[in-house]
């Protein structure tokens, strides 16, 4: 009976530990068909995302089948060693061809824009500087049209001025000649005074010595005139004579003050 028991109890073991097998060989299997799934699912994506880029890559290569067949005309229409074929097909070393022509395009454009803005830039400085330069022009002209004015009143100031200095010269003139002919009477009348016998030494161009000599002369002759005559007659006469010594001591006087005026006015000029 023990042994009945004993192996029904073994073989309930053995049952419960191949039940357990059973659930964790399930399990993994079930994880397993998940991540299988998963990887198919992804899969199945990559697959469609591929399908789809190869409609679009085929697309693509129809779209641009025109232009390599653009570019191979092209091709045939070059002359020979007009690219060099380095380990590339003739359309790869057209293609670079192309993109070196357009970045030299490129470059060139960028330049001429530069190029323009400077002359933009130049143009204003350009048109800054004529107007600068007409404004001068317009202030020289008014400065000049001023000193036009300035030099058209100088004009009739310095006509004015020579009118006088004309009618200056001219009434020196004759301020000369009246001092001239005023000048050789007095010296006429010296000559004339200087016949005593110690006459006084005169200078010839010094009238007032000469009025001198002119007057001391006639006092002296008026004085022996009086000597000479009689008592009534010299009385008479020697009344004649003080008038007469008076009236040429009045002249001699009138003409030395005159003689000093033109002097006075011959230093002046």
């Amino acid at each position: 009976m023990k042994d009945r028991v004993h192996k029904f109890e073994k073989f309930i073991e053995d049952n419960e530990a191949k039940r357990r097998r059973a659930i964790h060989k399930y399990q993994t299997e079930l994880r397993l068909k998940e991540q299988k799934n998963y990887e198919f699912e992804v899969l199945k994506e990559q697959l469609e995302e591929l399908r789809n880029r190869h409609m679009s890559l085929c697309d693509k290569l129809a779209r641009y089948k025109k232009f390599e067949e653009y570019l191979t005309r092209v091709l045939d229409d070059l002359p020979e060693n007009y690219l060099e074929v380095n380990n590339e097909s003739m359309l790869t070393s057209i293609m670079d061809r192309h993109k070196t022509l357009t970045s030299t395009n490129n470059n060139l454009i960028e330049k001429v824009a530069g190029l323009y803005d400077g002359m933009e830039n130049e143009n204003q400085t350009l048109d800054d500087m004529k107007y600068n330069h007409n404004q001068n022009i317009l202030v020289i002209n008014r400065q000049l049209a001023e000193l036009q004015s300035v030099q058209e009143q100088t004009v009739v100031d310095t006509t004015q001025m020579e009118e006088v200095v004309i009618n200056k010269q001219d009434n020196f003139r004759h301020q000369s000649e009246l001092l001239g002919r005023i000048k050789m009477a007095i010296t006429n009348l010296s000559e004339r005074c200087s016949t005593s016998p110690n006459p006084q030494p005169v200078h010839r161009n010094d009238p007032f010595q000469q009025l001198t000599q002119i007057m001391e002369f006639t006092i002296e002759r008026v004085g022996v005139e009086k000597m000479a005559r009689s008592s009534d007659h010299c009385l008479e006469s020697c009344k004649e004579d003080d008038d007469r010594s008076s009236g040429i001591r009045s002249i001699v006087k009138q003409n030395t003050a005159a003689a000093a005026a033109v002097r006075q006015n011959m230093l002046f000029k």
